[in-house]
């Protein structure tokens, strides 16, 4: 009977140790108040109005109700990564951008916030409307619309070129603040047009063009780095910005190049000069930007980046199927 007791006294001991072991790993304490999260739609639609190629930021706050600080914060739309920054001393940021091809519908952003406890969950639906871009018809000389066999070579070496700066996420971020339109001049395409030359289908317009003046200085759009210069066919002479943590602005058919490649720019930096290099009728800019490879709208990235609109009264729910949304 002795050794009946004993055992069932081990066995009740290591028991509650295990639940203690396994209670002290939970990801945060049952107590713990939420961060609040805040996600603004960068398009014209307002909150639940966010469309293809849209630009939207999301902020994360710790500390609410006395809960802990935020050590940091992970993010993912679908499979592609979202990359944070620290906003202030309690807060990240990031900017998640929506492809102009992505179907519209439901997509999940995954936000991963670690605290000195642990870490939390939080999963938002994120509801994409279809861009209803319109048609534009344009007619050029053959030569601009059917390039030649070598122009092709010339092309694809431009394309991959364009491509590897693309894919490289700088892993600061340098800009601060909101963005600036590079150029004062009359939109005379936007984003996203459906694009059909001498008959054809093309790509959509993954920019805007701002038609200015011969010569008038083009300027950067915010700090950053120049990261690529070059005398594209399609693109003419180009500058393409890199702002830190996946974020790139590109202003094409310039006329004259000032800026050499490696260099630091401030926002409102002359970059170049209007012109019509490359594909052009005519002297304008075009102003494009991409997002962690995400083609989108630049006018949608200044709106995103604009000055903070007021917190929300309430906090998102921990670990549901959507607890927010945008």
């Amino acid at each position: 009977m002795n050794g009946f007791i004993k055992s069932s006294l081990l066995f009740l001991f290591f028991g509650c140790l295990v639940v203690f072991f396994a209670a002290a790993s939970r990801p945060l304490e049952a107590h713990a108040p939420p961060v609040s999260v805040r996600i603004t739609p960068g398009g014209p639609g307002g909150v639940g109005g966010v469309g293809q190629g849209d630009v939207v930021a999301v902020t994360v706050r710790g500390g609410i109700g006395g809960g802990e600080e935020i050590l940091s914060v992970l993010g993912s739309l679908g499979e592609d990564p979202v990359h944070f920054f620290r906003a202030g001393e309690d807060s990240f940021g990031a900017l998640v951008g929506i492809d102009l091809g992505v179907a519209p519908g439901s997509h999940d952003l995954s936000l991963i916030v670690e605290r000195p406890g642990g870490v939390e969950s939080y999963l938002y639906r994120v509801k994409v409307a279809d861009g209803k871009f319109e048609t534009q018809r344009i007619k050029l000389p053959s030569g601009m619309v059917e390039p030649s066999g070598e122009a092709l070579k010339r092309i694809a070496r431009e394309q991959a070129a364009v491509g590897m700066v693309f894919d490289t996420v700088t892993p600061e971020r340098f800009w601060e603040g909101g963005f600036i339109k590079p150029v004062k001049g009359r939109m005379t395409s936007r984003f996203g047009l459906k694009r059909v030359l001498n008959g054809k289908p093309r790509s959509p317009h993954s920019g805007v063009d701002l038609a200015s003046p011969k010569g008038r200085k083009v300027l950067a759009s915010n700090s950053g780095r120049v990261a690529l210069i070059g005398d594209h066919y399609f693109s003419g002479r180009t500058v393409i910005v890199d702002h830190g943590l996946g974020l790139y602005t590109m202003y094409s058919h310039l006329s004259e190049i000032i800026v050499a490649e490696g260099r630091e720019i401030g926002r409102g930096e002359t970059v170049g000069l209007v012109g019509s290099s490359g594909r052009a009728t005519g002297p304008h800019l075009h102003w494009g930007a991409r997002l962690n490879g995400a083609r989108v709208d630049p006018l949608s990235l200044m709106k995103a980046t604009a000055e903070e609109p007021p917190e929300p009264p309430e906090s998102p729910k921990r670990n549901g199927p959507g607890g927010g949304g945008a």
